[in-house]
């Protein structure tokens, strides 16, 4: 194994020591920060319970007077806490306020329909041991109301992940002598979204069903979906540098972008997909995977851009391989917009998110990057689909052709024997040697190849 291969396997396996899964329990240990927040948001329904487990111990030592506020927060509510850093934290409103010294276990009903956040106060800023357990439970289902949806929209990708991952091995298997290695990459990518969106369907039909799930479920689904998306956005590029298709290998600095690229992307993608606590880094991971997932798709739009600068500069009329040139130039261009498309919509998706889409709708945004990554794959996977072996125009073949046969040799008219006379020198026949055959077979090859020249037409 090589030293870049070892170290990509460090840098993921690094990411899945350090980032903490989703737990029942929670757990900070040694923690002086003012608020610290308790699980993960939920959106709750008009008589939904919530239970809460928790204890705090005070790590700096035995005080007189020790007291901490366990606070649930609306969604509206939630918002100023990330703006104060003093005590006006603990005079915030909120729905729900209960004062406790070390240990505190509730069991309320929900008002009101809202995403609620659950948060312990320590205004003090002891040192403290933190360790708690919570249940919420939705009228109906254990699952948050925003996430409720997915199961169904999970279940529609997956039935259309599967159709198409089955439609491409039917193909693969009947234009096998044309595969190449960028068709396997996206072969790879629908198994692995496949799997990933099967995944999701059976976690949150056991989570709705009993409250909770096994634990490797959600972690391997999470990443399974992190691998899945880094393959395809590294085949992508790939495309787009022109892989297979305008060169057969990549330079020394390519390969380094792009397993620069590939590895930033899937490490914060997958801190982020696993990220639960602190909830301060856990934005910045979602802040740098957006940053790389933005540059990775526009650096593909530059890339293809390049390579039809590079084949509308190499085109010519004159030009022997001119009708394939143009066919290239066609597929990038189509690609291109396609490409483009796969820019636009994940920022699009991020400004609705922010400023016109509810809580409530929150599903829509996952929904649509999926169904986004979908139609990319089959727009590139029905231009780039294997053909027969030698008719792939768009691809580099590096594998050795097939023998052709050989041209049968027609007996030669008279006026090329008259030729062949005229040529033959007279100095061989005074000097007793023979005509040339090389020669004279050279001649015929000449005069075969000059009716396979191309001729272009006015």
């Amino acid at each position: 194994m090589s030293g870049l291969h070892r170290w990509t396997w460090c840098f993921i396996l690094a990411f899945c020591i350090l980032v903490q899964g989703r737990v029942d329990t929670i757990s900070n240990l040694g923690s002086p920060a003012q608020y610290v927040r308790i699980g993960t948001p939920f959106g709750a329904e008009t008589g939904a319970i919530f239970n809460v487990s928790l204890n705090v111990r005070v790590l700096d030592g035995p005080f007189p007077e020790n007291w901490f506020y366990l606070v649930l927060f609306t969604d509206a509510q939630v918002s100023p806490t990330s703006y104060y850093d003093s005590a006006e934290n603990c005079i915030l409103p909120s729905i729900m306020r209960y004062e406790f010294s070390d240990s505190i276990s509730i069991t309320r009903d929900i008002p009101q329909t809202d995403r609620y956040h659950l948060y312990l106060l320590n205004c003090q800023e002891k040192e403290v041991d933190i360790n708690a357990t919570v249940v919420w439970v939705n009228p109906g289902s254990q699952i948050s109301l925003e996430e409720q949806p997915l199961f169904y929209c999970y279940l529609v990708l997956f039935v259309l992940f599967v159709c198409v991952a089955l439609n491409c091995v039917l193909h693969v298997i009947r234009f096998r002598r044309g595969l190449l290695a960028i068709h396997m990459l996206l072969l790879v990518y629908i198994f692995l979204s496949s799997t990933y969106l099967g995944l999701n369907v059976a976690y949150y039909a056991e989570y709705s069903k009993y409250g909770q799930t096994t634990s490797w479920i959600a972690h391997k689904g999470e990443i399974i979906g992190v691998l899945s998306e880094g393959v395809f956005l590294g085949s992508l590029l790939l495309i787009a540098m022109g892989w297979n298709i305008v060169r057969t290998r990549l330079s020394a600095r390519n390969k380094q972008l792009l397993w620069a690229a590939v590895l930033l992307f899937t490490g914060f993608n997958l801190a982020y997909s696993l990220c639960i606590y602190p909830e301060n880094l856990c934005a910045v991971y979602m802040l740098f995977f957006h940053v790389i997932k933005f540059l990775i798709t526009f650096a593909i739009v530059v890339a293809i851009n390049a390579e039809c600068e590079q084949l509308r500069s190499e085109f010519s009329p004159n030009h022997t391989g001119r009708n394939i040139i143009a066919k290239k130039l066609v597929m990038f261009h189509r690609l291109r917009w396609t490409f483009f498309i796969l820019l636009i919509v994940p920022i699009l998706m991020i400004f609705f998110d922010y400023a016109v889409l509810a809580w409530q709708e929150a599903w829509i945004s996952i929904m649509v990057n999926q169904a986004l990554y979908l139609i990319v794959f089959c727009e590139v996977a029905i231009v780039l689909r294997p053909r027969k072996h030698g008719q792939n125009v768009y691809f580099l073949d590096s594998r050795p052709q097939l023998p052709i046969a050989p041209i049968p040799v027609r007996d030669p008219e008279p006026a090329n024997e008259i030729l062949l006379a005229e040529i033959a020198p007279e100095e061989s026949e005074e000097s007793g040697a023979e005509s040339d055959p090389d020669l004279i077979a050279d001649l015929e090859l000449g005069e075969r190849d000059s009716d396979n020249i191309p001729h272009s037409y006015d």
